[in-house]
């Protein structure tokens, strides 16, 4: 089976996953449009992007650095949490034993 949503009174609901077992689990979604907001309403990005030092940084490239971190943070590294949390780091004689 596929994702189902976890509940319906909202536009975006997070889903529910079978994982390899059959178990359900929630999919990590990264906050990329928090991260928007923060830059665009809290930080003030367009006053930093005005200073020479990031007149580079247009909100086309912004939007595409955090798409693509959101898609890293979503595919690659929030899989390898569930391993941590099955097999965490252990200190064996004074070695520290990472996960699988």
């Amino acid at each position: 089976g596929g994702c189902l949503p976890l509940w319906h009174s909202i536009a975006k609901p997070p889903l529910i996953c079978p994982d390899v077992r059959g178990k359900l689990t929630m999919p990590y979604r990264a906050p990329v449009s928090e991260f928007r907001f923060l830059f665009d309403h809290v930080i003030g990005f367009d006053q930093v992007a005005a200073t020479e030092r990031f007149a580079e940084a247009t909100a086309e490239t912004v939007e595409a650095v955090l798409g693509e971190a959101g898609k890293l943070c979503e595919e690659v590294l929030a899989p390898l949490q569930r391993t941590g949390d099955l097999h965490p780091a252990r200190l064996e004689n004074g070695i520290v034993r990472t996960s699988p």
